[in-house]
């Protein structure tokens, strides 16, 4: 089941859909009240337009019991390792090699084909238009799957087509190569301002792009090394609700276990 109510859909202006890079489970008080999240993991970018096409196309009799419901005017993609592992392609990146580039070739084309694919199908069918958008830390990413990167964003420029890269010098999870959950206003605030460059009309995201960001940013180097490594625990609901409702990100010596509104998360306190 989608979490996505009626009335959710009738308002949405722009849909971001994300694979796991983003928990399913999250807080989204600074998105505009018109922006949609949808978090779909495991899945790839052609089950992801799917789905949006499945949610705006109704019948006869859907239309006339759901007048109000249209199109968003902009859905954004945020899906590659997801769409590269359903796909089982992950794999052929050990193949590739310096004097062996086949591989990473053929991965970034097929990833672009389906970009090419989400784009016809969703304009062609409900007139929405599409942007890709690359998980955040691409400057920590290993070597090899920062070249595929590069490499895919080439070749979807060559067809046309724009891939772009957001918070690449976020600090993320040196394993998952996931952000900490404090740091999603960030990427979500990055991503806003690619919209707002990119696409006619109102394609802001955030109810203040600037202050998401930095907020995120900030969160993303308390929580990680410089190494990728954890220094800080992930925090509760109640304190991440205290902190991104009130916008901010403090540091103390020791942590108020009754007091959410003074948060400090080093791992050996949550052992």
């Amino acid at each position: 089941n989608l979490p996505l109510s009626r009335d959710a859909l009738a308002r949405a202006r722009i849909v971001l859909v994300v694979d796991s890079t983003f928990k399913p489970v999250m807080l989204k008080d600074y998105l505009h009240v018109d922006v949609v999240l949808l978090t779909m993991p495991h899945s790839t970018i052609t089950q992801m337009a799917e789905v949006i096409q499945v949610l705006y196309t109704t019948t006869q009799e859907q239309m006339q019991k759901f007048s109000n419901i249209t199109p968003p005017t902009l859905v954004i993609f945020c899906n590659f390792f997801d769409h590269l592992a359903c796909n089982e392609q992950l794999s052929k990146l050990a193949k590739a090699s310096r004097n062996n580039l086949d591989p990473l070739s053929e991965i970034a084309s097929s990833y672009v084909s389906a970009m090419e694919a989400a784009t016809r199908s969703l304009y062609g069918a409900l007139r929405i238009n599409s942007a890709f958008v690359l998980p955040p830390g691409l400057s920590a990413w290993p070597a090899r799957k920062r070249d595929l990167a590069l490499l895919t964003i080439k070749t979807a420029s060559a067809r046309d087509l724009h891939l772009e890269v957001i918070t690449a010098t976020m600090r993320i999870d040196a394993n998952s190569l996931r952000p900490c959950e404090l740091s999603y206003p960030a990427v979500i605030a990055d991503i806003s301002k690619y919209c707002q460059t990119w696409f006619e009309g109102n394609s802001a995201l955030t109810v203040c792009d600037a202050t998401c960001f930095d907020f995120g940013m900030e969160a993303a180097q308390e929580t990680f090394g410089l190494d990728g490594k954890a220094i800080l625990r992930e925090p509760s609901w109640h304190e991440r609700k205290a902190m991104i409702g009130n916008i901010w990100f403090e540091k103390t010596k020791t942590q108020d276990e009754d007091n959410p509104r003074v948060p400090q998360f080093p791992i050996h306190l949550n052992e």
